[in-house]
Formats: structure tokens, C-alpha cells, sequence
């Protein structure tokens, strides 16, 4: 599911950027009480939701470093 732009719930904390070595870029988001994380790839047309959780670490564990 794509969207042009990230949803204000998921604006309510601070969020994380991850830059992979091929360039590819990815938000992790949560919602304001930090009880649920998502994790975006962000694309050329806006931001593709990959997962959420209620686990940090399962979400980051998601981004693929290698490439």
C-alpha cells in the first residue's frame, strides 16, 4: 500500500531513518504512546508500508542491509 505521505498517527514521536549500502531508504515509524512501530520503504512516489509491530527490533530486523 503506498501512500504520497506518512500518516500524522505515525508523526506523533520521533522516527528512525535507515540508509542501506545500495541506497535504498526506510522510516520506521511509531504512534505517539510508542506501542506500535511501521516500517515504511520510502520510493520514488511516496512511502510503501512494509510491516507493524508492537517490537521494535522485528521491524529493523526487516531492513535488508545488504543491498
Amino acid at each position: 500500500m503506498a501512500v504520497k505521505k506518512l500518516p500524522e498517527s505515525e508523526l506523533k514521536a520521533p522516527g528512525v531513518l535507515i540508509k542501506t549500502k545500495s541506497g535504498k531508504q526506510f522510516n520506521i515509524t511509531s504512534n505517539a504512546d510508542r506501542t506500535k512501530f511501521t516500517l515504511w520503504e520510502i520510493t520514488s512516489v511516496g512511502y510503501e508500508k512494509i510491516s507493524s509491530n508492537a517490537n521494535y527490533g522485528v521491524l529493523r530486523d526487516k531492513v535488508p542491509m545488504g543491498g
